[in-house]
């Protein structure tokens, strides 16, 4: 007669029941995700676009600090250039260096936000206001239109390499464009961005949600 096996420590199962509950959740967590992820990433995208428009409005609240603080949250991906950015609140949209520098009695610096005279400077360059915005205009229309797939590579290579060319050019000081051409070739970079990619997270999600409702399912009762 063998031996019958000791019985579990009452820790080791209780462990057991929060392995299991850790990878219930994270499966349900994963299923959730995959059903609603355009939505998610929509919203973030969203936000990206709306905080640099909350700045200056912020700045003509009288909200200095908190204004600012959306400056330096954007600082570390954007130049934030004044003479490359959008004003709000103000007569102009854009200004030259000279123009600013008139306007508030001497040399402008490099990290300007604006005053009451010319507006407030929004967190972000006219050409990434440009990327954020075709990123979440992209991210809507493939929302209405979600079997698409993606755009081709001889499409995709140069609605990307515009912006790169032009933004090297005018770093180097080769030429100089208006706000227009930086915030197209920002746009198009994010469309392209949107339209490359999404196709692929879309089949990717399908494909989760697929093993995730065969996991989630309880076993057939015999």
């Amino acid at each position: 007669m063998c031996a019958s096996e000791p019985p579990r420590p009452a820790k080791a199962g209780r462990i057991d029941r929060w392995i299991q509950a850790l990878d219930d959740g994270i499966s349900r967590g994963l299923y959730w995700f995959s059903h609603h992820w355009l939505a998610v990433i929509t919203v973030l995208i969203g936000l990206m676009v709306g905080l640099p428009l909350l700045a200056p409005a912020l700045m003509a609240a009288g909200l200095e600090p908190l204004g600012r603080a959306l400056h330096a949250l954007y600082y570390p991906s954007c130049h934030q250039m004044p003479q490359r950015s959008f004003f709000l609140f103000g007569p102009q949209l854009t200004y030259s260096l000279d123009q600013l520098a008139e306007l508030i009695g001497g040399t402008v610096p490099a990290r300007f936000v604006g005053i009451e005279e010319t507006g407030y400077k929004m967190a972000i360059c006219e050409r990434c206001t440009g990327v954020y915005s075709g990123m979440l205009l992209s991210a809507i229309g493939f929302g209405l239109y979600r079997h698409t797939r993606p755009i081709s590579f001889w499409v995709l290579v140069p609605m990307l390499a515009w912006m790169v060319v032009d933004g090297t050019a005018q770093l180097l000081g080769l030429y100089t464009t208006g706000w227009e051409v930086r915030f197209l070739n920002g746009a198009l970079f994010g469309a392209a961005a949107i339209l490359a990619t999404f196709p692929y997270l879309e089949a990717g999600m399908r494909d989760i949600v697929y093993h995730s409702t065969v996991s989630l399912e309880p076993p057939a009762s015999s």
